[in-house]
């Protein structure tokens, strides 16, 4: 299996995002979609997924919190100069996001897409106490069973919005959302003003709403 960047490296990307998701998680109080949502829309994740020594080796967790906030809204947010020594679920779910992510060579995006970041958290108990293929083969089967969803449901689900939630941030109805996500109406149709919309308020581009062709 081809691994997204070296073997030598990924101990050193697991400890950072598990520090950053510890840090904006635990000590910030952020909401842990709400931070895989930042962390995709920054580009980070792109960067981090890609093996980029400045993201995966080169910054401790607070230090790549402060870029994704950097990038995002320009402020330059004060960090703490000391990092905790605990190892909490959201360390432990950081950690095993990056192994997972490295290890299948696939993008955070796809894996927030199957399992948001607040449940990879639920999943401490009890996997934080097996070997990390376990969350492999995990992962695979959630994957296996979202491919039968559209991808505007895997995208709301990861994002933890509910249709209604999604319709009042895209002021697209609930149930011209619920018509998509049920194919009585084929997205890849719909006018580019709703995909804009849905698309803006999932912080993704309109072309990962759109299902595969079918021959």
């Amino acid at each position: 299996m081809i691994h997204a960047y070296g073997e030598h490296y990924i101990e050193h990307a697991q400890r950072t995002l598990a520090e950053a998701m510890r840090y904006a998680v635990d000590d910030r109080g952020e909401d842990p979609d709400e931070f895989a949502a930042d962390f995709l829309y920054s580009g980070i994740a792109a960067l981090f997924e890609g093996g980029d020594v400045r993201c995966t080796a080169g910054m401790s967790g607070p230090e790549l919190i402060r870029e994704i906030i950097w990038r995002i809204e320009e402020e330059d947010i004060e960090i703490s100069d000391s990092i905790s020594p605990v190892k909490t679920p959201a360390y432990w779910a950081g950690g095993s996001i990056a192994y997972v992510q490295w290890y299948l060579n696939v993008t955070f995006r796809d894996l927030f897409q199957v399992v948001s970041a607040s449940d990879w958290i639920g999943l401490y108990q009890p996997y934080h106490e097996m070997d990390l293929l376990q969350l492999v083969d995990y992962y695979q089967l959630c994957r296996h069973e979202a491919q039968r969803d559209t991808r505007l449901k895997q995208l709301r689900t990861a994002a933890g919005l509910s249709q209604r939630e999604l319709a009042e941030a895209s002021a697209v109805s609930v149930r011209m959302l619920q018509q998509y996500e049920q194919r009585v109406k084929d997205i890849n149709r719909a006018q580019t003003g709703t995909l804009q919309r849905v698309a803006r308020a999932l912080y993704c581009s309109i072309e990962d709403l759109l299902e595969a062709e079918t021959a």
